[in-house]
């Protein structure tokens, strides 16, 4: 089976990363991933992948012909990318694999009934739903995710990220600068610290500065998928938004406050399933505006929910959680 993963998201590997753990109980199958080399990394030492092939984000005709030309004989594809690309079909024409699952209805090609089977369904459901098509029952969707050494990162402390893929994903500079300060003051003998990217360390920088509190800073030294998750397995919470860090989270089982998107009624399949150490803080967007231009806005929230959220997740009994912290939150109740 060929897993697509090339949107070299990371949240998206997480997710449906239990596809190769539960393809593994049957010796029938090798999983193969095609994935960025941001990820290949995640694939050969969490997922344990039987073959990884490596492609550029969102690859080209050339870059899928080549993959092809390496592919050699596959007998499924999993490709959960919504309305697939005239480039993807042409690969899968090449590839002509006995059985191609996704949510691309419309193609002859794409087994017919997944998108109307997991129609209001998680993510986690659907790539399930694709396991018991293939002939697996009692599907396990735990996330695939081992704890990184996290000695490097010093003294507890709660990891706040604003950043995710896109700016309209991620919160505005004013907005992320009042939501820490609101934390910080609240729990002010909590360490806070600031999850980056080489992409974002500049703003990070800025965002500790706008905030200039002693118990703020920025995680230095986060230049790798493989860096971000042991920053965050070495956390006693996080804070993020819409992102891979709160997928992560989750599946290392960190106390978290998730900052989601809200589409009015529409279902968002991403969420984090319900539990008592996730709080999940629905941001109210323009839907007609979000279906005009695709952009959302991540700062329609109120900070004190983000501080109530993480009140609530902290108070929580956890084996390693720090002093510090558990002292903050009974002063603060």
């Amino acid at each position: 089976m060929l897993l697509v993963r090339w949107d070299g998201k990371l949240g998206d590997a997480v997710v449906s990363s239990f596809v190769y753990r539960e393809l593994r109980k049957s010796s029938r199958w090798q999983v193969l991933a095609a994935t960025t080399p941001e990820l290949a990394g995640l694939h050969v030492d969490h997922f344990r992948a039987d073959r990884l092939l490596v492609t550029p984000a969102r690859p080209g005709w050339l870059a899928l012909f080549q993959l092809w030309r390496r592919l050699g004989h596959v007998d499924v594809v999993v490709h959960m990318g919504g309305r697939l690309p005239p480039r993807e079909l042409f690969f899968l024409w090449l590839l002509r694999p006995a059985q191609v699952h996704g949510m691309d209805d419309g193609l002859r090609r794409v087994r017919p009934g997944l998108a109307d089977a997991t129609r209001g369904s998680s993510i986690q459901e659907r790539y399930a739903e694709v396991l018991r098509r293939m002939g697996l029952r009692d599907v396990d969707t735990s996330p695939l995710l081992h704890p990184v050494s996290p000695a490097r990162y010093g003294s507890p402390y709660v990891a706040f990220n604003a950043y995710a893929s896109r700016p309209d994903k991620s919160m505005g500079a004013a907005k992320a600068a009042r939501t820490l300060a609101c934390l910080a003051e609240a729990l002010p003998s909590t360490q806070f610290r600031i999850l980056d990217s080489p992409a974002t360390r500049a703003q990070a920088r800025a965002l500790a500065q706008a905030v200039a509190r002693d118990n703020v800073g920025v995680l230095d030294g986060l230049e790798t998928v493989q860096d971000a998750i042991a920053a965050v397995g070495a956390a006693d919470a996080v804070v993020s938004v819409d992102t891979g860090i709160a997928h992560v989270a989750v599946a290392l089982g960190k106390p978290l406050v998730a900052i989601f998107p809200s589409l009015g009624d529409a279902y968002d399949p991403w969420l984090p399933a319900p539990s008592a150490s996730v709080t999940t803080v629905r941001v109210p967007q323009d839907v007609a505006h979000y279906r005009r231009t695709g952009r959302k806005h991540m700062d329609a929230f109120d900070e004190n929910d983000i501080r109530d959220g993480l009140l609530r997740v902290l108070a929580r009994p956890a084996g390693n959680r720090s002093a510090v912290t558990a002292t903050d939150v009974r002063q603060h109740a």
